[in-house]
């Protein structure tokens, strides 16, 4: 690996020199210019957003410790920042080391790396490697609809669920904020659908505070938190159908699948008799007691196609 690192150090492709940047867009600049458009850069107003541009890098990036940027000057710090920024949000970056991870531990199933051209086909990589982590844990904390060697349905029960499974999007159920996790599966039905093959994810919500007549309101969400219509979810038909026939077939929202003890925990209530914690608003039982402890739900099979109708 030394070599490579090498190699890729000394390719002038991934260098880059400031001075030749400004002689690019001005070749005929004199160098008093340069010195002076320097020395405003490092003056520039990101020098006063600089401890904020710290402390967001410290906390994200645990091997590197304030003094690394002390000594690193104003001009190369913004060099950085800006080759961060073209790279994307701090998401992508964990995205991104995610998959080192994965891919590390032999869960990626094409590691040829010189087939990912963009960072999409990372998310996409990582979010079929965290579905071969699928544990029991999860079981406990999901509702598993349907699944197949292609697609798998789930309705995510805790907040931990949720967060893995609607991994890479930007659902708002996934967000840090959980009263959207908490409003919408204490008011409703909430699925998540992956495609396993594909990484594609397909969010459903219908809402059962509205439901008179059993007409409340059902609707789909793509990856980036947008509601879409049936047509453009790029779902089969059948899957459809499973979805529709898990929402008609029972009005039980997400948290009242949980047991009154597990509902408890969630809410930041001790439980003696289980002696389990609450982590990231997931169920963690102590190891001795993992094996006897089986989440309490209430599901009703649904099955049979029904026509798709959207309110």
């Amino acid at each position: 690996m030394g070599s490579l690192i090498k190699t890729l150090k000394q390719n002038p492709d991934n260098s880059i020199n400031i001075i030749e940047v400004l002689e690019f867009f001005y070749p005929n600049i004199k160098s008093k210019y340069i010195d002076l458009f320097l020395r405003i850069l490092k003056n520039n107003s990101m020098r006063t957003d600089r401890n904020e541009y710290i402390k967001f890098y410290l906390g994200n990036f645990p091997h590197l410790k304030k003094e690394d940027f002390d000594k690193m000057s104003s001009i190369a710090f913004i060099l950085y920042n800006s080759i961060l920024n073209t790279f994307g949000d701090s998401s992508e970056w964990e995205t991104f080391m995610e998959f080192v991870k994965y891919n590390e531990k032999g869960l990626v199933g094409d590691n040829d790396l010189t087939t990912i051209k963009n960072s999409e086909d990372v998310k996409r990589l990582v979010s079929l490697a965290q579905l071969k982590e699928f544990d029991k844990r999860m079981e406990r904390e999901t509702k598993k609809v349907y699944e197949d060697p292609e697609w798998l349905i789930i309705r995510p029960l805790t907040f931990l669920s949720s967060k893995k499974y609607g991994s890479n999007t930007k659902w708002c159920t996934t967000s840090e904020d959980r009263d959207y996790f908490r409003n919408y599966t204490s008011m409703g039905i909430l699925i998540y659908c992956i495609n396993k093959r594909t990484g594609l994810k397909v969010a459903a919500y219908k809402d059962l505070e509205d439901n008179q007549d059993g007409y409340g309101e059902f609707s789909f969400w793509n990856e980036k938190d947008k509601r879409i219509d049936s047509t453009m979810t790029s779902l089969p038909q059948p899957i459809i159908n499973i979805i529709i026939a898990e929402i008609k077939g029972n009005n039980y929202t997400n948290r009242s699948l949980l047991s009154k003890e597990d509902r408890d925990i969630l809410d930041g209530v001790q439980s003696k008799k289980m002696n389990v914690l609450d982590q990231d608003n997931g169920l963690i039982p102590p190891p001795q007691e993992e094996a006897g402890m089986a989440m309490t739900t209430r599901q009703n099979d649904a099955g049979g196609d029904v026509n798709l109708g959207e309110n």
